[in-house]
C-alpha cells in the first residue's frame, strides 16, 4: 500500500479496530522520507510527542522530525490551522503532513466554512506540499468534504448505520460491517478501487 505525502488520507473505525496502529506504521515509513510532520493533538493522546511549543516561533523549516499542538479549545484549533496554513503556504519545495484525529470534534456536518484556513489546506494544501491525514471514529459526523476530497481512504470495521452510509460511495458498507478486528477496506480514487487488506 503507497500513499503518497502530499495526498489526503481519511482513516475510519471504531476504537480499538487498528487505526492507531496502522497510523503509527504509516508515519513511521514516511519519516524515512525526512517530512515534518505536524499532530493537530485535540483529545491529547500523543502524549509521547514532543510539543511544538508556540506556534508563531516554531521552525517550519525544519526538515523532519514530529510535533504535536495541544489544541484546548476552538480558539486554539482556529490558530493552529491559520498559522500552519501561513507558515507552510508561504515556502516552496516543502512537504508537511498535518494529522487530525478526530476531527469532527471541531469541524462536524456542515462546519467546514467556520475555518477557513483548514479549509484552504483541504482543497488548495497539495500544490503547497501539504498533505492531511484524518484518523475518524465516526465519519457521519464530520463534514462531509474531508471524506470526498481524500484521495485514500481506510475503512475499519464499523456498525453504526449512520456511518456506514456515511463511507457507502467509497466502500462497500456489508464489506465493513464483517470486517475482523485489525483487517480493513483501503480505496485508492488513482486506481477507483477497494483493496482488503490483512491485520495491520
Amino acid at each position: 500500500m503507497k500513499i503518497s505525502s502530499s495526498k489526503r488520507l481519511t482513516i475510519v473505525g471504531k476504537t480499538g479496530k487498528g487505526k492507531t496502529y496502522l497510523l503509527r506504521n504509516l508515519l513511521i515509513k514516511v519519516l524515512s522520507r525526512t517530512i515534518l510532520i505536524l499532530i493537530c493533538d485535540i483529545k491529547h493522546d500523543y502524549h509521547r510527542i514532543r510539543e511544538m511549543g508556540k506556534l508563531e516561533t516554531f521552525n517550519f523549516d525544519l526538515k523532519s522530525g514530529v510535533f504535536r499542538y495541544k489544541v484546548q479549545n476552538e480558539e486554539d484549533f482556529r490558530r493552529f490551522n491559520k498559522v500552519v496554513w501561513q507558515r507552510v503556504s508561504s515556502r516552496k519545495n516543502r512537504r508537511v503532513i498535518v494529522l487530525f484525529d478526530e476531527i469532527s470534534m471541531y469541524i462536524g456536518n456542515n462546519q467546514l466554512a467556520k475555518y477557513p484556513f483548514h479549509k484552504k489546506m483541504l482543497l488548495m494544501g497539495r500544490a503547497y506540499g501539504i498533505g492531511l491525514w484524518y484518523a475518524i471514529q465516526r465519519p457521519a459526523l464530520v463534514d462531509k468534504s474531508i471524506l470526498s476530497q481524500s484521495s485514500y481512504i481506510i475503512s475499519f470495521q464499523m456498525d453504526d448505520l449512520r456511518d456506514l452510509s456515511a463511507i457507502s460511495a467509497y466502500v462497500n458498507p456489508e464489506e465493513i460491517r464483517k470486517l475482523k478486528p485489525f483487517w480493513y477496506l483501503y480505496y485508492d480514487d488513482s486506481a477507483d478501487k477497494v483493496v482488503k487488506h490483512a491485520p495491520v
